[in-house]
């Protein structure tokens, strides 16, 4: 009986009553707070928290699958000694151009679904010792929730995470960056 009630469960979960989207443009922009997480320890010392800012526009291909081109900036970070030089004091900024595939799907109530954004940065990281450009990657995930009175406005809440190396001296040092963020986003 147990697996009929799942059986019926993953039907209803399958099956949405939300009209398939024909493709649009559409564009966000919106702001939260990061979480830096220096992995290897590049920084002796370092203030983990910031804001974050982005912006973003998209095309949403099908119901499922939209291409987006994302700008975020991760803010400004106090830090103290790099590596083992504990004199060394200054600023750190972050920001990553960010092109992304993200996955939707509606749930079964009007106008509401996840999303998952997987994509490939260009990670801009500034201190007063070394501007570096890295590669990195971003995962995420969201809800988004389109109103049914109107359908060129979507808001979206979400969680995204950024992964790169920054290179000193021979060694590559891992950083995380964690981003909690809401976003408006306009549709065409």
């Amino acid at each position: 009986m147990r697996l009929l009630y799942l059986y019926l469960l993953a039907a209803v979960l399958t099956v949405t009553s939300v009209e398939a989207r024909e493709e649009f443009w559409y564009m966000g922009a919106g702001g939260g707070v990061t979480f830096l997480n220096d992995k290897d320890d590049l920084f002796n010392e370092i203030d983990e928290k910031s804001t974050t800012v982005k912006v973003y526009v998209g095309y949403r291909v099908s119901t499922y699958i939209a291409l987006e081109i994302e700008y975020a900036y991760y803010g400004e970070r106090d830090y103290k000694g790099v590596l083992t030089a504990t004199s060394v004091t200054g600023k750190a900024e972050y920001a990553a151009l960010t092109g992304s595939i993200v996955v939707m799907y509606p749930l079964i109530w009007d106008g509401i679904e996840l999303f998952t954004p997987i994509g490939l940065s260009l990670i801009d990281a500034k201190t007063d010792i070394k501007d570096k450009t890295t590669g990195g990657y971003k995962a995420g995930f969201g809800l988004a929730y389109t109103p049914s009175f109107s359908k060129h406005f979507t808001m979206r809440v979400g969680v995204d995470i950024l992964v790169f190396d920054l290179t000193a001296g021979d060694e590559d040092y891992q950083q995380n960056l964690a981003s909690a963020y809401a976003t408006l986003q306009y549709n065409f």
